[in-house]
């Protein structure tokens, strides 16, 4: 993601830690849901959409139409959180 929004820094060089959630999705067995912002101009939705593909099943990906990276429950509204809600409510039901 650093190389994508700097291109012509050296991040590799700079940066210690990798974040690659790409290559670590496969190990997540527990149910997911991945809330992404349309608008998102720090993780295109894009890469949310590619993290989502390669993530195992039981998934879901909710797209947040009009919101950016830090502010998918202010764009979302009620619906943000009845999603998630939902969410959570299978998650219980599947645990008990």
């Amino acid at each position: 993601m650093a190389k994508r929004v700097a291109p012509l820094l050296p991040v590799g060089a700079i940066l210690r830690t990798k974040y690659d959630s790409l290559s670590k999705i496969g190990d997540i067995s527990a149910p997911l849901l991945l809330l992404h912002g349309d608008q998102d101009d720090v993780v295109p939705i894009e890469l949310g959409l590619r993290l989502y593909k390669a993530a195992n099943e039981p998934k879901e990906f909710y797209s947040i139409i009009g919101a950016g990276h830090n502010d998918t429950y202010i764009a979302g509204g009620e619906e943000y959180f009845t999603e998630l809600s939902r969410f959570l409510a299978v998650l219980a039901e599947r645990t008990s």
